[in-house]
C-alpha cells in the first residue's frame, strides 16, 4: 500500500489555517518524520510535527495556537478539504493533551 501523500495534507493544512509560507525540515534523515513551520499574515510561525505511515498521518501542534472552539471549527473544515483533495472519506481522530493537539488522519 502506498504511503499517504503528505504534501497534499500539508497543502490542505496550510489552506485551512490561512497560512502563507511553509517550510519543511526532515527529521532523522527520513521522509517519514518532518517538522513543518508555517507562517501567515499577522501570525507568528507555528511548528507542526508530521509522522507519515502507510495507512495514516499524525499531526502534532501546540495547543496554545488556537482555542478549543476555534480548533473544533477548523477540524471540520480540515476534514472537508481533505475529502475534497483525496476524493474519498477521511477519518480524523483527535486527542488534546496539556500542551498539544494530536491529530491522526486516516485515508
Amino acid at each position: 500500500m502506498a504511503k499517504i501523500d503528505y504534501m497534499k495534507v500539508i497543502g490542505v493544512l496550510s489552506k485551512t489555517l490561512k497560512m502563507e509560507t511553509t517550510e519543511l525540515n526532515y527529521r532523522d534523515q527520513s521522509i517519514d518524520r518532518l517538522e513543518v513551520t508555517m507562517t501567515g499574515q499577522n501570525r507568528e510561525g507555528v511548528k507542526f510535527l508530521v509522522t507519515v505511515s502507510d495507512s495514516f498521518l499524525d499531526l502534532v501542534f501546540p495547543e496554545k495556537f488556537m482555542s478549543d472552539r476555534a480548533f473544533n471549527k477548523w477540524r471540520s473544515s480540515f476534514e472537508y478539504e481533505l475529502e475534497q483533495a483525496f476524493f474519498t472519506n477521511v477519518v480524523i481522530e483527535t486527542r488534546q493533551e496539556a500542551t498539544q493537539y494530536q491529530i491522526r488522519v486516516i485515508i
